[in-house]
């Protein structure tokens, strides 16, 4: 991702200059890829070009080699903030609705439509569209007012959800949910953007804990009323009631969120553009309006190749051991193709004018630690979410309003030690020994998991849900407070969106990875449980199949389905090994503002 809004309000109020016409002018323009472009400067450490009679040395950079515009006094505080925060919290609680407060009703919606074994691309093609969108947004964000980028977000969600809701296929219903992961995509990253550049470092962990108290209370009460929609036949409820919650925030956001205009393109990039557009028009870029300009400086090329490259991937996984054999061409044709527009995707960002993923970033070890370890975070997180509720319905025979009930634990702890670490960060300015130790959680509560049977009780069930959410929640955090720590702020956007970038690729990769090994399991196990074929197949599409099966043959289909289950949750004890390796790689920077 370009180096969005950075000092863009700062820029436009107290750096400006006048210009020949008498119209003022800001004193520094940055381009797509964050470095500032002057007529008279110099390079810092960073790369960034600046001009000295504007720029100051910040003590939060000392030892950084950072220079940047003084800016601190443009940070949002008292009321402005306050209500910035409300409709950031708007913003984050509908993202929420897309992901796991829907988790107790997807199993039931899946199979109102006998999809069950497409659980994982109703859950996968809501974090793959996020995952190939984030960083389309997030360069929009350069060039476009950041304000407008968050209500077209909230736009798409709204649609998304609203063809969701309406879906009398489940086809209709993923494309739906595909849909609403570009608006969710748009959603995230702006607000996190917005938050590293309106708000002091040294407060941004208590509004992230904040974030976890709003998380917290959605995080109960989604789940139940998505639980409570299902269980009376009201599904699409779950969808719909996304529409007045999305026109309130938008109202909230329209009309006290500060605006955050474009920057002027840079007269370097000016020449660039010129020169390419020549090649197809005479008259190259000069009888293009501004907006058009900036249309054309997105990396289009660039996100159609890292989408495609997604896509062929989320197929190989969903398809792999299901509808073909894992060593068939198709499935080895697709990760051929995955592995080689990949590598198509960082030639393209190497010699691109503008690229979506600026490739200095992965020069900083923290940023790579971070971007693997919320990646990895949110596939076991998300083999809790979408999996626990399998786990009941199928295995317990319970109704999708108590699954909804008996997977709070899970999604509680998760949010409530997320916000108590951000409240402790907050005093303690440090992030880095969280994010090495406490995996170990990860760790117990997987194995703890993988131990579940039919005679395993729902206290030592919730109590399991527990220690893992407690390696989720404690986590989370690490990966975006340390790269806003260790980045030079020119550096934050980016290093932000490639973050966010990874950890919706585990997002994607969580739920078709679960439920192939899901499928692949009820497919080994239930055969050597004496379950005929045509049982199995029944069973593999709807959780409603299990419990109208009755005697001993209910029982060998709910062990094989337990069995399944555990081969998920105990690939959280290699994981974790992961993210605490992850947690090593990231440097440990205080957040003192």
């Amino acid at each position: 991702m370009a180096s969005p809004m950075d000092k863009r309000d700062v820029l436009a109020s107290s750096h400006v200059e006048q210009s020949g016409n008498g119209e003022t002018q800001p004193s520094a323009k940055y381009s797509l890829d964050g470095a500032p472009c002057v007529p008279v400067a110099s390079v810092d450490k960073t790369g960034c070009t600046v001009e000295h009679d504007e720029m100051t040395k910040d003590p939060e950079a000392q030892g950084h080699g950072v220079i940047y515009p003084e800016h601190r006094a443009q940070y949002l505080t008292g009321w402005p903030l306050v209500w910035a925060f409300v409709g950031w919290l708007m913003t984050e609680f509908m993202g929420g609705l897309g992901g796991n407060m829907l988790s107790p009703a997807l199993p039931v919606v899946a199979s109102k439509f006998n999809g069950l074994n497409q659980l994982g691309w109703v859950s996968g093609a809501y974090y793959m569209s996020q995952c190939g969108c984030m960083l389309l947004f997030g360069q929009s964000l350069a060039v476009f007012n950041a304000k407008y980028v968050l209500i077209a977000a909230i736009v798409f969600f709204m649609i998304g959800s609203t063809i969701s809701g309406g879906a009398q296929d489940i086809t209709t219903l993923i494309l739906g949910r595909a849909i609403a992961g570009i608006g969710a995509a748009g959603c995230w990253v702006s607000v996190l953007t917005l938050v590293a550049l309106l708000v002091e470092l040294k407060t941004r962990p208590v509004l992230m804990g904040l974030f976890g108290v709003q998380n917290a209370i959605s995080g109960t009460v989604g789940p139940i009323i998505a639980g409570a929609f299902a269980n009376i036949g009201l599904w699409r409820m779950c969808f719909l009631i996304v529409l007045p919650l999305g026109t309130i925030t938008i109202l909230i956001i329209w009309f006290v969120l500060p605006s955050v205009p474009a920057l002027p393109i840079d007269q370097d990039l000016e020449a660039k553009l010129d020169r390419h557009l020549k090649l197809a028009f005479k008259s190259g870029s000069k009888n293009l309006s501004d907006t058009a300009r900036r249309w054309i400086l997105i990396d289009w090329i660039g996100y159609f190749t890292v989408t495609s490259s997604l896509v062929c991937f989320i197929l190989a996984l969903q398809w792999g051991g299901s509808a073909y054999e894992w060593k068939s061409a198709t499935i080895i044709g697709l990760f051929l193709g995955f592995g080689g527009l990949m590598v198509l995707f960082v030639v393209i960002q190497h010699y691109t004018t503008c690229p979506i993923m600026p490739l200095r970033a992965w020069k900083n070890r923290t940023v790579v630690g971070a971007s693997f370890m919320a990646m990895f975070t949110l596939m076991c997180n998300l083999f809790a979410a979408v999996f626990i509720p399998v786990l009941y319905e199928a295995g317990r025979g319970v109704t999708s309003l108590k699954a909804g009930l008996l997977v709070i634990p899970f999604l509680l702890t998760v949010v409530l030690s997320q916000a108590a670490e951000g409240l402790v960060m907050s005093f303690t300015k440090s992030y880095w020994h969280w994010g090495w130790t406490c995996p170990a959680f990860l760790a117990i509560g997987g194995g703890l998991l993988y131990t579940v049977d039919i005679d395993t009780s729902d206290a030592a069930l919730i109590g399991y849900q527990i220690i893992y959410g407690l390696g989720i929640g404690f986590t989370q955090n690490v990966a975006f407070l340390s790269v806003q720590a260790d980045n030079p702020e020119s550096e934050v956007p980016a290093a932000i969106a490639i973050v966010s970038f990874t950890q919706l690729f585990g997002g994607m990769c969580g739920p078709v990875i679960g439920n192939a090994i899901l499928q692949g399991g009820l497919k080994r196990y239930l055969p050597a449980n004496g379950v005929d074929e045509e049982t199995i197949k029944l069973v593999q599409g709807s959780v409603f199949a299990v419990w109208e099966l009755s005697g001993e043959l209910r029982t060998q289909v709910i062990k094989g389905y337990l069995r399944a289950l555990n081969d998920i949750y105990i690939g959280a004890v290699p994981i974790s090994g992961i993210i605490i390796a992850c947690g090593l790689l990231i440097r440990n920077r205080s957040l003192s503002g």
